[in-house]
C-alpha cells in the first residue's frame, strides 16, 4: 500500500503544472523588454511571437549563467503537449569541450578574496557559429552566421558583464502545421554545467591551494543587474559551486 502511494506521489508530482507565461505580439518595443525571470539563475526572459515566428529573449549579468551558457551550452525544448519532453529542440552555443578555472572566472579584490566577474570581450570570441536542431530522430546542424537559415540567435553584449540571447524559431519547425497546429506549447531552457576546478577541496582552509581546470557536461543532449558572488578562502569555493547547478526551468506559453 505504501508502494502505491509513493508511485502516485510521484505521478503527481511529474504532472505538476507549468507557469504560463503569456506571449506578446511582436514589435520593435518589446524585442528588449522582459516580463518574467528564473530566480535560481537570475535570467530574464520574453517571450512574442507573429503568424510565423516565436521569439525567445534572455537578459542576464548574473556572472555563473553567463559562464554555463556560453561554455557548456544552452537548451531550448519545446513540447506541443504541454509536457517535458526533450525530443524536439535547439541548442546554441553548443557545449564546448574546455575547461575552466578559478582564475578564468574571478578577478582579485580586496582581502585576498577574489571576486566572481565575466569578460565577455574574452568569451564572446570563443563560441562557435555552430548550433543544432533536432526533432525527433532528425539532427541537423546551422550555422547562427547563415542568413538564410530559419532559425535565427543572436548574442550581444550589453555591457562587458551583460548579455542578451535572442532566438527566433519558426512555428512550422515546432510543429509541422505551423502556429494554428499548435494547442499546448511548453518551453524548457536548460544548460549544461562545470564540475568542480580540480584541488577545490583542498584550498578551503587556507585559501592558499592551487585551482586548476575544471570539466563540464552539456546542457540537454546537449535584468537588471545580477548577484555579485565574491568572497575569499571557503567561502570563494561556495561561490564556484553554483557553476556546477545547471540553468533548469519550464514554461507554458500562451499564444
Amino acid at each position: 500500500m505504501k508502494n502505491i502511494a509513493f508511485l502516485a506521489l510521484v505521478l503527481l508530482g511529474s504532472c505538476a503544472s507549468l507557469n504560463t507565461v503569456t506571449s506578446e505580439e511582436k514589435t520593435s518595443e518589446n524585442n528588449r523588454s522582459f516580463r518574467y525571470s528564473d530566480s535560481n539563475s537570475n535570467v530574464l526572459y520574453h517571450v512574442s511571437n507573429d503568424k510565423e515566428n516565436l521569439y525567445i529573449s534572455l537578459n542576464t549579468s548574473e556572472t555563473a549563467s553567463i559562464a554555463k551558457i556560453l561554455k557548456t551550452g544552452l537548451t531550448f525544448y519545446f513540447d506541443t503537449k504541454g509536457k517535458k519532453a526533450k525530443d524536439l529542440y535547439v541548442q546554441y552555443p553548443l557545449a564546448q569541450n574546455q575547461n575552466i578555472s578559478k582564475e578564468e572566472m574571478t578577478t582579485p579584490s580586496k582581502n585576498n578574496s577574489r571576486v566572481m566577474q565575466v569578460d565577455l570581450k574574452k568569451l564572446l570570441p570563443q563560441i562557435s557559429n555552430l548550433g543544432a536542431y533536432k526533432n525527433q530522430d532528425a539532427t541537423e546542424n546551422f550555422s547562427v552566421l547563415n542568413t538564410e537559415s530559419d532559425i535565427k540567435i543572436t548574442i550581444e553584449a550589453v555591457n562587458n558583464a551583460e548579455m542578451n540571447y535572442h532566438l527566433t524559431i519558426p512555428f512550422n519547425k515546432i510543429s509541422a502545421g505551423g502556429l494554428a497546429s499548435i494547442g499546448d506549447l511548453s518551453v524548457g531552457i536548460v544548460s549544461g554545467k562545470f564540475s568542480p576546478p580540480s584541488g577545490a577541496g583542498n584550498n578551503q582552509g587556507s585559501g592558499q591551494g592551487r585551482s586548476g581546470g575544471g570539466g563540464m557536461s552539456g546542457g540537454g543532449q546537449g535584468g537588471g543587474q545580477g548577484r555579485g558572488m565574491s568572497g575569499g578562502n571557503g567561502q570563494s569555493q561556495g561561490n564556484m559551486s553554483v557553476m556546477s547547478t545547471p540553468i533548469k526551468f519550464w514554461f507554458k506559453v500562451a499564444l
